[in-house]
């Protein structure tokens, strides 16, 4: 079943009837798979699409789990923090696939910006990058989430800081 849901949103199929169109796909891990996608209609304004596929066997317990994280994360983006991404809305297709539209991010990664900086960086470089961070972090465990996925992967720089 996961796999007949990615390939349909892969292949530019519209994100089941949500409006959305998939442009391509950025990146998959455990939790997801990620993708930029436009609203029907409109090509210049990107999301990043998100894409939970509810995996088989799974007990209901842990989906129920997945889809209060991601309305808590919805409500926690709404804060004001300039450094979260923003969610804007989610959808739920047949209790099998959670997908949440949130601010696409036009930049690079941590890990990216440290492997161009030669893997080190000046400590006042690192205080500055990772001062956001903590107090994003501070925000989102203020919010009742504990984000399990912090790494240099999942933390964003643009050219506007």
């Amino acid at each position: 079943m996961q796999n007949n849901i990615l390939d349909q949103i892969k292949n530019n199929n519209p994100l089941f009837s949500t409006g959305y169109i998939v442009d391509k796909k950025i990146d998959s891990g455990k939790d997801g798979t990620v993708f930029i996608v436009h609203k029907k209609g409109n090509k210049e304004k990107l999301f990043a699409a998100k894409v939970f596929v509810k995996p088989e066997g799974v007990d209901e317990q842990y989906w129920k789990h997945v889809h209060d994280e991601i309305v808590t994360c919805s409500r926690i983006s709404q804060k004001p923090n300039e450094n979260l991404v923003k969610v804007y809305e989610s959808f739920i297709i047949n209790n099998e696939c959670f997908i949440m539209i949130m601010e696409y991010i036009n930049g690079i990664n941590l890990k990216e910006y440290l492997n161009n900086s030669g893997g080190k960086l000046p400590e006042a470089t690192v205080l500055s990058l990772m001062k956001p961070v903590f107090e994003s972090l501070f925000t989102v465990h203020n919010g009742g989430l504990v984000h399990r996925d912090i790494s240099p992967d999942n933390i964003f720089l643009t050219d506007d800081g």
